[in-house]
């Protein structure tokens, strides 16, 4: 039986080293995990635990006709085939079907894809007598609104035709696009990775993560994320953003975007630009 998945690749349709193109089979003689075989994840956005989310990476629609291993949220299989090349429209929605009620409907009167709760129409809502796509709550039409009784998108709360945006805790002019949050779930972000050994795992990360046996443990991901990998031009997006403000993106991100540095002399602390106070001599 064949499984469908999702494999992540260079820009240039290549992975360690081989080259891939759409539509084509391709089969290994040896099967290993991490090792040897084609790598893929079932779930679409797995991926980027393992691909940095840029421009550099694409993302290909696949399928594994051989022999399958899987592992967490990874898998390798001796032959798969290249089915098609995952547009920016692709991820977003995936995405949204992946962050709200999974695939199958329960409850009644259900049309669409992954609803929940009774008279929903639409995809990827639950609660009950939603419309549009990926709802929450109560009575909701629209796309992606949470709590109850609220039309257009985006919302929140109740009884709202229409909200603001809010950034940085601030509510903002700015008007919601796919674009947008297309734009935004690019950023390198990748979670913290924390080493477990054998002996501290729990019973089912031993089921599900069987090469602890040969590596003595395995790498399980945090609630944490790794900020450093932003690049200049993400930065820059970042604090262009409405209502920037540092402070709230260190305690979100854990690192600073602001180009000053607090210099004290004198007994005075003034803020001033890192380039200035290289120039100075004041740092390094």
């Amino acid at each position: 039986m064949s499984i469908k998945g999702f494999k992540a690749m260079n820009s240039n349709m290549t992975c360690r080293g081989f080259k891939f193109k759409v539509g084509k089979t391709y089969e290994s003689d040896n099967l290993t995990m991490c090792s040897n075989g084609f790598h893929f994840c079932e779930n679409a956005l797995d991926v980027y635990n393992y691909y940095e989310k840029s421009s550099d990476t694409v993302v290909c629609e696949v399928e594994a006709l051989g022999e399958v291993l899987k592992e967490g949220d990874k898998s390798v299989t001796n032959k798969i085939k290249i089915i098609r090349q995952l547009t920016d429209k692709d991820l977003v929605d995936l995405w949204i079907k992946r962050t709200n009620s999974g695939y199958r409907n329960s409850g009644d009167w259900n049309s669409g894809d992954g609803n929940s709760g009774d008279g929903n129409g639409g995809d990827g809502n639950s609660g009950n007598g939603n419309s549009g796509y990926g709802n929450s709550g109560n009575g909701n039409s629209g796309n992606r609104n949470s709590g109850d009784w609220n039309s257009g998108d985006g919302n929140s709360g109740y009884f709202n035709t229409t909200v603001p945006v809010y950034m940085f805790n601030k509510p903002t002019d700015f008007k919601y696009t796919k674009e947008f949050e297309n734009r935004v779930r690019s950023f390198n972000v990748k979670p913290v990775l924390e080493w477990v050994p054998t002996s501290m795992m729990s019973e089912s990360e031993l089921k599900n993560f069987p090469s602890h046996k040969t590596t003595g443990g395995f790498l399980r991901k945090t609630d944490r994320h790794d900020w450093r990998g932003l690049s200049e031009e993400d930065r820059n997006f970042i604090k262009n953003l409405p209502n920037f403000d540092d402070e709230l993106f260190k305690q979100i991100s854990g690192m600073s975007l602001s180009d000053d540095v607090e210099i004290t002399a004198n007994g005075i602390t003034k803020k001033i630009s890192k380039a200035k106070a290289k120039e100075l001599g004041l740092i390094d």
